[in-house]
């Protein structure tokens, strides 16, 4: 996307309530059980009825448990996978756990969905014996946001999830920073921003030390969150 200058050109004019950006390298290809496929159909994210789906990380070995998935779908949502990614698997498997993908829901019944979706998962990959899976994942209906921070291992812990909250975004000589609104400030709404990694570590609650005097943007860890 850094070197997309119809992207450099449209993010200027671009609003909306809710955005999601997945902007990670292609798949290395360690697992020779899968193949790598660099397409538009394997890009995140991915859509389907009122919801919008990312997912960064993977089940170990998918190639294995694939076709076990896809034998729990029901055929309209086996037929809206267009790629061959385990993303867009689990995708499928959560719009199977929906009542449906049409209706607004409560965020709880979209976390349930979540839960239910990663059970199950994890279910399939013990029969199978496969190693530990990475599902951190973001859903949106366009009113909710549910994400999630998981990795079933033993011995690591799952790529983290950082939140801030505020009203301006802007970034300067290399910082990002999202300050609050101030009373002042007629109108403001905070918004807020959930990412992979904090956009300024200096600024983190709790992993890194904290200067408040100094930091516009504190970042928070978080596990689960419903928005």
């Amino acid at each position: 996307m850094w070197s997309d200058k119809n992207l450099q050109c449209l993010g200027h004019f671009i609003t909306s309530p809710v955005i999601l950006g997945h902007i990670r390298a292609a798949s290395d290809g360690y697992n020779k059980l899968d193949q790598v496929v660099i397409s538009h159909e394997n890009c995140h994210p991915f859509k389907c009825g009122r919801y919008t789906f990312m997912h960064n990380g993977g089940i170990s070995s998918f190639a294995l448990i694939k076709r076990e998935v896809c034998n729990l779908l029901r055929l309209e949502n086996y037929l809206e996978i267009d790629g061959s990614t385990d993303s867009e698997h689990i995708f499928a498997l959560f719009l199977n756990n929906l009542c449906s993908k049409d209706v607004q829901l409560p965020a709880s019944a979209i976390a349930e969905s979540l839960n239910q979706t990663i059970g199950t998962i994890l279910e399939i990959g013990a029969a199978h014996n496969i190693g530990p899976s990475s599902l951190n994942i973001t859903i949106t209906d366009g009113v909710h946001v549910v994400v999630s921070r998981f990795r079933n291992s033993a011995i690591s812990q799952p790529p983290s999830l950082y939140y801030s909250v505020g009203s301006q975004y802007s970034a300067k000589e290399g910082n990002f920073t999202i300050p609050e609104g101030t009373p002042n400030q007629i109108g403001t709404k905070n918004g807020i921003l959930v990412s992979s990694c904090p956009l300024n570590k200096a600024c983190v609650e709790g992993g890194y030390d904290v200067d408040h005097d100094t930091c516009g943007t504190i970042w928070r860890e978080c596990y689960l969150l419903n928005i």
